[in-house]
C-alpha cells in the first residue's frame, strides 16, 4: 500500500507541474506593459516581442517604452503572426511619455538582421512616437516588412540612421520585397531621414501587387537615390506629404518612384521641394502607372500637388515629373515652379504626360523659368486619346521654350492658357506635331525681344485647330502660324491671329505644303498684325491648300504672297483672281477691343464689328466660341461670326465703298465692304446725287410678313 501511495503521490505532482508548466507557457497577453528604464515588465524591446511572439494575445497590448537612448542587439526584434491579434486586440509599441526625440531604439544594423522591428507576417501591429535609429554605416533599415504582414501602423515616428550616401536598398528605411500578400499598412505623421530611400517596397509581379499602402502627413528628407520606391504595387496613397531633397547627388535622383504598378495609385496634396545636383533630376517617376492592370473605374490620380525645382549647373535634365505608358490616369490641379540657372539645362515637363493613353490632364499650372538659356518643354508627349484641359503654361526667362504636343494622337487639347516670354531665344506657343485631335479653344501669347516665335505651329498635323486666340509679339522673325507640311485633314477654322512683331519676317499667316500630299484648310479665320510689315498670308502654292471666309486686318503694307509660282499683291480681289483662293474673305479693320494688351475679343460698339458678325461657315462641331458663348451650328439657328470671338454689334453698320462714289447716269455703281461685293446698280437716265448702301450679317430684318422665312443677312439702302 504504501509502495502504491508513493507512485500515487509522485503522478499527482507530475500533473500538477504539467498543469502549472501549460498555464505560466501559454497565458496570452492583455494590457499595458513597460520596456527599459526602472523595474520594467520587459527589460528590453527584444524580450517584450518574445513575449508577445510565445504567448499572443487575448486583449489589446500596448508596450510603453521608457525614456532613454536604447543601443545594442536587444533593442531590434522579429514580430511574427501574433496569435489572438485582430482589429480589436491589437498590439501597440510606443514611447511612454510620447515624445518621440526622447525615446530612440539605435541597434546597429547587420546583413542578418538588418531593422530594429521585423514585421514578418505581423498583424494589427502600431509603431508610435519612437525614433527609430540603425546605426550601422552599412545596413540602415528601420523597418522591415515580409510575408502577409498587414493592417500595421507607423505614426509619428522619426526613422534615421547613418547619413552616408548610399544608393543600396540595405539603407532603406523601410524594406519590403516579395511581399505581394502584404497591404493595409499606413505610414502618418513620420520623419523619415537620410539613407538610400525613405521606403522599398516591391510586389511580385504585374498581377500581384503589394497592396493598399497609404502614407500620409509625412516629410521625407534627404535620402539619397529616391525619396520612395514602390515596384509592382497597387492602390498605393501619398497624402499632404512634404519631400525634401537638396544638396550632392549620384547622376540620377528618381524622387517618388512608382514603377509597374496599377489600379487606383493615389499621389495627392504633396509639396516636393528639390534643389538637388543629379545630372538626371525628377522629383515623382512613374513608370507603367496602371498599364497592366488597365482598370479604366478604380484609376490613378495626382492631384493637389505643388513641385518646387530649383536647379543649377549640375542637373541637365530636370524632369518634375515622369509618367511613361500610362493608362486612365488624372492629373488635375497641380502647380509646378520649376526654374534653372543652367544655360544647358532641359526642363522637360512634357514627361509628365509620356504616351499616356486615355489620360486626362485638367486645371494645372506649369510655370518653367530660366534666364540663362537653356530648353523648357510642356505639354503631351506621344500619346493616344489624351485629354489637356484648362491647363496654363507660363514660360519665362531666356530659354528656348516649347509647349509640346508632340506624336499625341486623338488628342483633345482644350481651353488652355498659354504664355511664354523670351529675351533672344525661339519661343512656341504651341508645337502640334503629326497626327490629328482636337486643337481648341485655347489662349496662346508669345513674345521675344529678339527671338524667332511661332504661336501656333501644326507640323505635318492633321489635327482640327480652332477657336484658339493667338498673339505674337518680336522685333525677330515672327510666325503667328505656320503650318508645316501640314495633311489635307488639317482644319484652321475660326481662330483669331494677331502679330505684334515689328520685325521685316513677319508672317500672321504662313502655309508651307510643299506638294500636293499635303494640304489643309483655313477657314473663318481673322488674321491681324498692328504694323505694316511682313505678310499676313503667305502660301507655297495656292493649289496645295484651302483658304475662304478669313478676314485680313491691317492698317498697311503687304497682305498676300504665294512662293511657287511667285506672286505678290495687296488687293483681295487680285489675290482671288490669281490663286483662286478666297472667295468670300474680306479685307477690313478688325475693332478689338484691346489687342496692345492681347484682348482679341471684338469690340461690339465700333462699327467694323460687322465685319466680323455672321461671316462665317456652319461647323456643327463648333458649338461654342472660346469664352463658351453659343454659336449657331445650323443655317436655321443663324450664321456664326468669324474668329475665336463672337459678337453682337450694337453700331449701325459703316456704309459700303461705292464705286463710282455716286451714281452716274446709264452706269453701274459696285458697292463694296471689305473688297466684297455687296451690291450693283445699272443705273438709267435719271440718278439721285447719293446712294448708300449697308450690310447687315448675322442677323434678320424686320419685320417681315407672318410665315414668310427671313435669311440671317440683309442690305439696307438710303438715297
Amino acid at each position: 500500500m504504501k509502495q502504491i501511495n508513493f507512485f500515487k503521490n509522485v503522478a499527482f505532482c507530475v500533473v500538477v507541474l504539467v498543469a502549472t508548466f501549460n498555464v505560466t507557457a501559454f497565458a496570452q497577453l492583455s494590457g499595458t506593459y513597460t520596456v527599459g528604464g526602472t523595474s520594467p515588465d520587459y527589460s528590453t524591446l527584444s524580450a517584450a516581442i518574445s513575449a508577445l511572439n510565445s504567448q499572443g494575445v487575448n486583449g489589446p497590448v500596448v508596450f510603453n517604452i521608457r525614456d532613454g537612448n536604447f543601443s545594442g542587439s536587444s533593442w531590434r526584434g522579429e514580430i511574427g503572426n501574433v496569435t489572438g491579434a485582430s482589429s480589436t486586440n491589437t498590439i501597440t509599441f510606443q514611447s511612454q511619455n510620447g515624445n518621440k526625440a526622447n525615446c530612440t531604439l539605435s541597434p546597429s544594423g547587420s546583413s542578418s538582421s538588418n531593422y530594429v522591428f521585423y514585421l514578418n507576417n505581423a498583424k494589427y501591429v502600431t509603431i508610435k512616437d519612437l525614433t527609430l535609429n540603425n546605426t550601422s554605416s552599412s545596413y540602415g533599415c528601420d523597418i522591415r516588412i515580409a510575408g502577409a504582414a498587414k493592417y500595421c501602423n507607423i505614426e509619428n515616428c522619426v526613422l534615421t540612421g547613418h547619413t552616408g550616401s548610399s544608393t543600396s536598398t540595405n539603407k532603406a528605411r523601410v524594406y519590403g520585397s516579395g511581399i505581394a500578400t502584404s497591404s493595409d499598412f499606413t505610414f502618418e505623421n513620420c520623419t523619415f531621414d537620410r539613407g538610400s530611400m525613405a521606403t522599398y517596397l516591391r510586389g511580385n509581379g504585374t498581377t500581384t501587387l503589394v497592396s493598399n499602402y497609404v502614407f500620409k502627413n509625412n516629410t521625407i528628407n534627404n535620402p539619397y537615390y529616391y525619396w520612395m520606391y514602390n515596384y509592382y504595387a497597387g492602390d498605393f496613397t501619398f497624402e499632404n506629404n512634404t519631400f525634401n531633397r537638396s544638396g550632392s547627388a549620384s547622376s540620377y535622383f528618381y524622387g517618388l518612384y512608382i514603377y509597374r504598378c496599377g489600379n487606383a495609385n493615389v499621389v495627392k496634396n504633396n509639396i516636393f521641394n528639390n534643389t538637388c545636383k543629379a545630372y538626371y533630376n525628377y522629383c515623382t517617376y512613374f513608370y507603367y502607372n496602371n498599364y497592366y492592370t488597365n482598370n479604366k473605374t478604380s484609376t490613378p490620380l495626382v492631384e493637389g500637388n505643388i513641385y518646387n525645382m530649383s536647379t543649377v549647373n549640375n542637373t541637365r535634365y530636370s524632369r518634375p515629373s515622369y509618367d511613361y505608358r500610362a493608362r486612365y490616369c488624372h492629373y488635375k490641379n497641380n502647380t509646378y515652379n520649376i526654374s534653372s540657372t543652367y544655360s544647358s539645362c532641359y526642363i522637360q515637363l512634357y514627361y509628365a504626360h509620356y504616351y499616356g493613353e486615355n489620360c486626362l490632364a485638367e486645371d494645372n499650372t506649369y510655370n518653367l523659368t530660366n534666364n540663362n538659356g537653356g530648353y523648357g518643354y510642356a505639354g503631351l508627349y506621344y500619346g493616344n486619346k489624351d485629354t489637356f484641359r484648362n491647363n496654363t503654361i507660363n514660360m519665362n526667362g531666356n530659354m528656348y521654350s516649347y509647349p509640346y504636343f508632340y506624336y499625341t494622337q486623338n488628342y483633345y487639347i482644350v481651353n488652355n492658357t498659354i504664355n511664354v516670354k523670351t529675351n533672344s531665344r525661339t519661343a512656341y506657343g504651341a508645337y502640334i506635331y503629326r497626327y490629328g485631335g482636337i486643337f481648341a479653344y485655347n489662349k496662346i501669347t508669345v513674345e521675344s525681344n529678339y527671338g524667332t516665335i511661332y504661336g501656333l505651329y501644326p507640323y505635318y498635323s492633321e489635327g482640327k485647330l480652332y477657336s484658339n486666340s493667338v498673339w505674337t509679339k518680336t522685333a525677330s522673325s515672327n510666325y503667328t502660324c505656320r503650318m508645316y507640311r501640314t495633311y489635307k485633314g488639317c482644319e484652321i477654322y475660326n481662330n483669331t491671329f494677331y502679330s505684334a512683331a515689328t520685325g521685316s519676317t513677319n508672317y500672321t499667316m504662313y502655309a508651307y505644303q510643299t506638294s500636293s500630299s499635303y494640304g489643309g484648310k483655313v477657314y473663318n479665320n481673322i488674321f491681324a498684325r498692328s504694323g505694316t510689315n511682313g505678310r499676313l498670308f503667305y502660301c507655297y502654292r495656292s493649289s496645295y491648300i484651302e483658304a475662304d471666309h478669313n478676314l485680313y486686318s491691317a492698317s498697311g503694307g503687304s497682305f498676300f504672297q504665294q512662293a511657287s509660282p511667285s506672286y505678290s499683291t495687296n488687293s483681295l480681289s487680285n489675290w482671288r483672281l490669281q490663286t483662286k483662293l478666297d472667295k468670300n474673305s474680306l479685307k477690313y479693320i478688325a475693332p478689338f477691343n484691346d489687342a496692345a494688351n492681347k484682348d482679341l475679343s471684338i469690340d461690339p460698339d465700333a462699327p467694323g464689328a460687322w465685319a466680323v458678325n455672321g461671316r462665317s461657315l456652319h461647323d456643327t462641331s463648333i458649338a461654342v466660341d472660346i469664352t463658351g458663348t453659343a454659336r449657331p451650328t445650323t443655317v436655321q439657328a443663324g450664321v456664326p461670326d468669324l474668329g475665336a470671338y463672337e459678337v453682337t454689334p450694337t453700331s449701325t453698320p459703316p456704309n459700303a465703298t461705292a464705286t463710282p462714289s455716286s451714281p452716274v447716269a446709264n452706269s453701274t455703281q459696285v458697292f463694296t465692304f471689305g473688297e466684297d461685293t455687296v451690291a450693283t446698280i445699272d443705273w438709267g437716265a435719271t440718278v439721285p446725287s447719293t446712294y448708300t448702301m449697308r450690310q447687315y450679317t448675322g442677323t434678320q430684318a424686320s419685320p417681315m410678313p407672318a410665315g414668310v422665312g427671313r435669311m440671317f443677312f440683309y442690305t439696307a439702302a438710303t438715297p
